[in-house]
């Protein structure tokens, strides 16, 4: 679950999504601002913060559902995914 939510703020981050925290460039209710002071990326849901993601992980306000498997496998796969997905934005 953490590689997958990792995976998808690095996709974000990689595909140039233009939302910067000091930019007031979004009002939508449901939006991620990506703040390039502070390195992070906050998740708002109807104008609230709900997550936020950083250096040190996930930090959420509430609870998190899934339903599959939560596995620990390490830094070393995260690291070893981000590098297959900077080589596959690399080609295209």
């Amino acid at each position: 679950m953490r590689t997958f939510i990792a995976s998808v703020a690095v996709l974000a981050a990689l595909a140039g999504y233009p939302a910067f925290a000091e930019e007031a460039a979004s009002e939508l209710p449901t939006r991620i601002v990506i703040d390039q002071t502070t390195k992070t990326f906050t998740f708002i849901i109807d104008n609230k913060p709900v997550a936020l993601l950083d250096q040190e992980g996930l930090h959420v306000r509430g609870g998190i559902v899934y339903g599959g498997t939560l596995t620990d496998a390490g830094t070393s796969q995260f690291d070893e995914k981000v590098g297959r997905l900077t080589q596959e934005v690399a080609h295209d």
